[in-house]
């Protein structure tokens, strides 16, 4: 009896999940296919989560390690310098750059990079910044040389899909 009542349980979840689908795909038939958009998932240089991302880091970044005294404040003039995909890598990339504001007042120009496919278990993205001036360490070369190239690098490469 119990095996009865939780094969009708399932029959009758199947069906309500088929008759709640049935709707949106009529509309193939009819030749309304959906369109392949790469970048759909793929956040842009503005978007809110990106810089939300690169404040908290740099933030962090300033208060357990670099101690410059300089905290980012504002981001202005975001461009995004090029978009790399469908390349030699299967990762979509978007190289960025903005005018950063530090709490001294001083603009610098920071440069970023988006990677889709690049966060936890291949799912999200993964955001890599350098503000000119305050990577001490190195960490992306002088004056942040490593994300300058790369996107130089990729446009040279090319395609390019925006």
């Amino acid at each position: 009896m119990r095996f009865a009542s939780r094969a009708l349980l399932l029959l009758a979840t199947g069906f309500s999940l088929v008759s709640a689908i049935a709707p949106a795909s009529a509309n193939w038939l009819d030749g309304d296919y959906p369109q392949f958009r790469p970048f759909q998932l793929f956040p842009a240089c503005e978007e809110a989560g990106v810089l939300a991302e690169i404040y908290e880091r740099q933030r962090y970044g300033e208060r357990f390690a670099y101690r410059h005294g300089e905290v980012l404040k504002r981001v202005d003039g975001i461009m995004e310098e090029y978009v790399e995909a469908f390349g030699p890598a299967p990762i979509l990339r978007r190289f960025c750059f903005a005018q950063a504001w530090m709490s001294t007042g001083q603009s610098r120009k920071m440069y970023y990079m988006i990677e889709k496919g690049m966060g936890l278990a291949g799912t999200g993205y993964k955001v890599e910044f350098c503000i000119m001036g305050l990577d001490t360490w190195g960490v992306y070369d002088g004056n942040c040389r490593v994300l300058r190239q790369k996107a130089r690098a990729a446009v040279q490469r090319g395609p390019v899909y925006k």
